[in-house]
């Protein structure tokens, strides 16, 4: 929260790491013992004294349920503030309690993720076992326009969109115009023989099955065991 980052659902306790013992937990506060290098690498935040963001993120892959955790990691991914290598060999690194539960958020973090729905699209097709997509990757159409969907089987053909709220709010301009574009560039994939399913976000946390069933229907296959 204190680097602004958006989260799949908001903490019950303000946790806090330690090395010393003179803090003691409390019913909101959760008080975690640390090595003094953790409290050297501290960032300054609105005269916070806050983890560096490596450090919270390996403290929330170890800690958090996974489709929280890989949110988080991807967030962090996405804006720039840590770096894959680094998050790869240190959680990569780690022994004990924690240690599986982080590894599973490395091997499906992803900085393409601009928002927490397109991660947990990104989850599901993981639970899902389905084969994966490539995450924004260019299309160019024959009119000459470059795009970026969210979700690409380039064998298939198929695009999937995550239709976030926020799209639609305003932040983007006002929402017809934003729904026009939508369409015309809708229109201009499909002349190339595109197909385009588009998911929205009370499909993703209600009903993801229907999405399953129709990315398999579409030809997405379930990937063979390695």
């Amino acid at each position: 929260m204190m680097y602004d980052i958006s989260l799949l659902n908001l903490p019950d306790k303000v946790h806090i790491s330690s090395a010393t013992y003179g803090i003691k937990s409390r019913e909101n506060l959760r008080v975690h013992g640390c090595s003094s290098d953790v409290l050297e690498r501290t960032w300054w935040i609105e005269d916070a004294r806050v983890t560096s963001p490596l450090d919270t993120l390996i403290d929330c892959a170890k800690s958090l349920p996974h489709k929280d955790a890989v949110c988080v990691a991807d967030q962090f991914l996405h804006r720039g503030l840590v770096d894959r290598a680094a998050v790869q060999s240190s959680i990569l690194g780690l022994r004990g309690p924690g240690a599986l539960r982080a590894g599973r958020v490395v091997e499906r973090m992803s900085a393409h993720a601009g928002s927490v729905a397109e991660t947990l699209v990104r989850v599901l097709l993981y639970d899902w076992n389905l084969e994966m997509p490539i995450e924004q990757g260019e299309v160019l159409t024959s009119a000459g326009a470059r795009y970026r969907p969210d979700f690409i089987w380039e064998h298939l053909r198929l695009i999937l969109e995550v239709d976030g709220e926020v799209k639609y709010s305003g932040k983007y301009g006002k929402p017809e115009d934003v729904i026009r574009a939508e369409h015309r560039r809708q229109r201009e994939l499909e002349r190339d023989g595109w197909k385009i399913i588009r998911v929205r976000w009370g499909e993703i946390t209600k009903t993801p099955w229907t999405l399953r069933q129709e990315l398999m229907k579409s030809g997405v296959k379930v990937r063979q065991a390695s």
